[in-house]
C-alpha cells in the first residue's frame, strides 16, 4: 500500500510568467504629450521583460526566498512521508496478528494521517502559490509605473515587450531595459513574501 504526500512542490515559480507590456503612453493622463507630439512619428522603445526579472533586486530575491522555502517544505514532507512508509510497512506485518476489527480500526487511523499529511501538503503549496502571485503583483506595477516615466520622460509613444518585436536598426537605441532595472533597484530594493511559517 503506497501513500505519497507530496507530488512536486513547484519552487521555480520566479520569474512568473509576465504579461505583455505595451503602454500606449499618448493616451489617458499623458494627453497632453500626446498633443505635443501629434505632427512627429511615432516613438517606439522596448523592455527586455525577461531581464528585468532575471536582474532586478526585488525580483531575484524573492525567488530565492520562495526557492528556499519549497526545497525545505519538499524535504520536511519526504521525511515525514517516508515514516508513514515505514509504518505502513509495520502495519502490514501485524495484519496477521491482529483480529480483523482491530486491524481495520489501525489502518483507518493510519489512512487518516496519511489524508491530514496530503492536505496539510496542499495548503502551503496553495499559500507559497499565493504568496508568489501577491509578490509578483507588486513588481509588475511597479515595473509598469516605471517604464510609463521613462517612456514620458523620453517622448516615447509605445513601449513593447522586447520578445514580441524584430527590430532591423540597432537595438540600443530603443532599449529602456537597463533603466528600468536601475530604477526599480532604487525604488523597490525587495518585496514582501508572505510565505507561511514552518
Amino acid at each position: 500500500m503506497a501513500h505519497r504526500i507530496t507530488g512536486k512542490l513547484k519552487t521555480r515559480y520566479w520569474p512568473v510568467v509576465l504579461t505583455v507590456v505595451c503602454l500606449a503612453i499618448a493616451a489617458g493622463s499623458h494627453q497632453a504629450l500626446a498633443q505635443q507630439n501629434s505632427a512627429a512619428a511615432p516613438k517606439f522603445g522596448f523592455v527586455n521583460l525577461v531581464r528585468v526579472a532575471q536582474e532586478a533586486n526585488a525580483a531575484v530575491t524573492a525567488g530565492q526566498r520562495i526557492e528556499a522555502y519549497g526545497k525545505a517544505v519538499e524535504q520536511r514532507f519526504r521525511a515525514r512521508e517516508e515514516a508513514l512508509r515505514e509504518e505502513d510497512q509495520a502495519l502490514g506485518r501485524r495484519r496477521s496478528i491482529l483480529a480483523p476489527d482491530a486491524f481495520r480500526e489501525e489502518d483507518r487511523k493510519f489512512r487518516e494521517k496519511v489524508d491530514l499529511a496530503q492536505r496539510e501538503f496542499q495548503e502551503i503549496r496553495r499559500q507559497v502559490q499565493q504568496a508568489t502571485f501577491e509578490a509578483q503583483q507588486i513588481i509588475d506595477e511597479r515595473m509598469t509605473r516605471i517604464i510609463s516615466d521613462v517612456a514620458v520622460e523620453q517622448g516615447i509613444n509605445f513601449v513593447f515587450n522586447q520578445t514580441q518585436v524584430t527590430f532591423v536598426n540597432p537595438l540600443a537605441q530603443f532599449d529602456l531595459t537597463e533603466e528600468v532595472v536601475n530604477r526599480m533597484n532604487q525604488t523597490l530594493p525587495e518585496v514582501p513574501v508572505n510565505l507561511p511559517k514552518e
